[in-house]
């Protein structure tokens, strides 16, 4: 279905392909493709990308006369190439043809002159979509542009979303913010993000993120009694308080 997608295909190429569909890579003649996740692209799609690439020239799925067209590549992926290359997941002569001018992006706590733009375009953008103006304090908005954003502009978007949705007045609290909780990235997103820190706080960010769910899950268990939990995970009463404390844990139950 990708490769429909960007190359198109003719009809009856596949099940449910009912008619000939022209693909990004026709439709964009002398324009531009913007490829999102590139490293996502299984190994077949590379070959026939690359030979697009340095050809000009590719076969809609399914057709047998060559199409031509001249297009400009933008590509993007969250992932290190260069590592995925190394692994063999991803072509080496791929990388070096798409790789004629990178930018790279820092993190978002790398730039953190960007989060306060970002807060107010998102506040724009969700307050005519869920029909309701929250206000920020101050002291709300220093918290937000001191966290650190593990999961970059994604994070902080579904972050702000999740409060027009879930916060029960109009001006947003502390116990109304729960960073953790933002739908951020998936397993293999945190760990490569990870892989971009220092050890030593990479390992701090992991045990966190650990004991806040590993807490969270026996504190529901234990109809949030400290004692209990504290017994249940063999470890001390205050030990524990302190945990769940830090954690805001019961505001997030």
């Amino acid at each position: 279905l990708l490769e429909s997608q960007l190359f198109g295909h003719e009809k009856g190429a596949f099940t449910n392909a009912l008619q000939k569909h022209s693909g990004y890579f026709e439709i964009a003649q002398g324009g531009m493709v913007f490829l999102d996740e590139i490293g996502d692209f299984p190994l077949e799609l590379q070959v026939k990308l690359l030979r697009f690439l340095q050809e000009k020239t590719f076969m809609r799925v399914g057709g047998e006369a060559p199409i031509r067209s001249d297009v400009r590549i933008v590509a993007a992926t969250n992932k290190n190439l260069k590592e995925l290359v190394e692994k063999e997941r991803f072509r080496e002569d791929l990388f070096y043809r798409l790789n004629v001018v990178n930018i790279h992006l820092p993190p978002l706590r790398e730039r953190r002159q960007d989060i306060m733009p970002l807060i107010e375009y998102f506040r724009e953008k969700f307050t005519i979509r869920k029909e309701r103006r929250l206000q920020f304090p101050e002291a709300i908005i220093d918290k937000m542009k001191n966290y650190s954003w593990p999961g970059n502009i994604r994070q902080l978007k579904n972050f702000l979303e999740s409060l027009y949705v879930t916060c029960p007045e109009d001006v947003v609290r502390e116990k109304d913010l729960n960073f953790e909780e933002a739908p951020a990235v998936n397993n293999d997103d945190l760990f490569q993000l990870l892989l971009e820190l220092p050890f030593k706080e990479a390992k701090q960010r992991l045990i966190e993120k650990f004991e806040r769910f590993y807490l969270g899950h026996h504190l529901r268990l234990s109809d949030s009694n400290i004692s209990k939990l504290a017994s249940t995970v063999g470890e001390s009463r205050e030990g524990i308080s302190k945990k769940v404390k830090r954690y805001n844990l019961k505001n997030s139950l």
